[in-house]
């Protein structure tokens, strides 16, 4: 995520959880592409926020699943990740 950002301009810190308290928070009904998808993969770790991937629109977003499975793109509504979502932020400008 860190990578495709700086690719347009727009630096963002390394780590998800990081990256969770920047922008402007999104609520789930009024996503666009290239909004900021948190969730919580992890909760051994103690902390609110694992993971993080982008909006791609139609429900669906992309992200690095695994060293194994590479980047991927997955349902954001069901599945596993709709169980651990945490929340959405905008950094894109309007």
């Amino acid at each position: 995520v860190q990578y495709i950002y700086n690719k347009h301009g727009i630096n963002l810190p390394r780590t998800a959880f990081a990256q969770s308290k920047v922008g402007q928070y999104i609520d789930k009904n009024n996503l666009r592409a290239g909004d900021l998808l948190f969730f919580l993969t992890d909760k051994s770790r103690g902390i609110p926020v694992t993971h993080v991937g982008i909006y791609l629109g139609n429900g669906e977003f992309i992200h690095a699943a695994s060293k194994d499975k590479g980047i991927i793109v997955s349902p954001l509504n069901y599945g596993s990740y709709a169980n651990i979502f945490v929340g959405a932020k905008r950094v894109l400008p309007s």
